[in-house]
């Protein structure tokens, strides 16, 4: 149970080591700062206010939204499973803040996901 957890661990800080996080209070100030502009713009997956048209996509923009909407899903469910296990409190600081960064930017994919349809 322990190596699983070791490694469910590892596998989750591999595949969050492009994404935003870390310790640093500056940092973790400025991802607040933008859920917060976030949350005022878009409810419910739609985003309020005045909306520039949407640039035509390329096949390389679609495939990189459809990757990372992928690795951002995993990263919630492995995360989640993380909460589940872990009694370590840095561990399941890093897990919940996983969950609800990824769930922003998974979200954003998804409207742009919704618009390009």
């Amino acid at each position: 149970m322990r190596s699983s957890i070791s490694f469910m661990l590892a596998l989750s800080i591999l595949l969050l080591g492009g994404c935003e996080g870390g310790g640093d209070p500056v940092e973790q100030a400025v991802r607040e700062a933008s859920a917060a502009r976030h949350a005022e713009t878009v409810r419910d997956g739609e985003v309020s206010g005045p909306v520039a048209p949407a640039a035509p996509r390329s096949s390389a923009d679609e495939a990189y939204i459809a990757q990372m909407t992928t690795h951002h899903e995993t990263a919630i469910a492995q995360s989640r499973q993380i909460l589940a296990g872990s009694n370590d409190p840095e561990v399941r600081r890093l897990a919940q803040t996983t969950i609800e960064t990824s769930s922003i930017q998974l979200n954003q994919m998804r409207a742009l996901q919704a618009a390009a349809n």
